[in-house]
């Protein structure tokens, strides 16, 4: 079938006789490039892969209306998060798996949230403090403020 670069109608959407779809009829991959550069590559066993790893300040994956907030690969093994360029959590696959927040070290704060409980755990990044359930922590590590707040059990 023809492919339009203004778009086609009447399509039927599949692999079958008389269906239409973009792609290939032998084993090889499907390789989407600009500029006669590959940037994305549909694997023949259905792996979308993207061919660069991208930046915090221009992710692999992002959105057309905000460039700088997706999804790239920093190193092998690892996944990141970024948003307004920054990155701002990396999935760690290596041999030390890790989940981190804030993997740059940067001033952000993070908030955990639970049901009913909106600073369940706070991280004041600029002051180095936690704590739990408040946003402004006084010391190092302050657990919460009330006498109720605290509970040692023994078994």
């Amino acid at each position: 079938m023809y492919r339009d670069k203004g778009g086609n109608s009447g399509t039927v959407p599949g692999t079958g006789v008389g269906q239409n779809n973009l792609g290939t009829k032998d084993n090889n991959d499907v390789i989407i490039a600009t500029n006669s550069n590959e940037a994305l590559r549909v694997t023949s066993d259905g792996q979308i892969q993207a061919t660069q790893p991208g930046t915090a300040e221009n992710p692999t994956y992002s959105f057309s209306n905000d460039r700088d907030t997706g999804i790239y690969s920093s190193d092998s093994d690892k996944l990141n998060i970024s948003a307004a360029g920054i990155s701002l959590m990396e999935f760690d696959g290596n041999s030390n798996s890790k989940i981190t927040l804030n993997n740059n070290n940067r001033d952000v704060d993070t908030r955990i949230a639970s049901q009913g409980q909106p600073n369940m755990l706070f991280v004041n990044a600029s002051a180095n403090r936690i704590e739990i359930s408040q946003n402004n922590p006084q010391a190092t590590l302050c657990l919460g403020r009330t006498a109720s707040t605290i509970a040692h059990r023994r078994s």
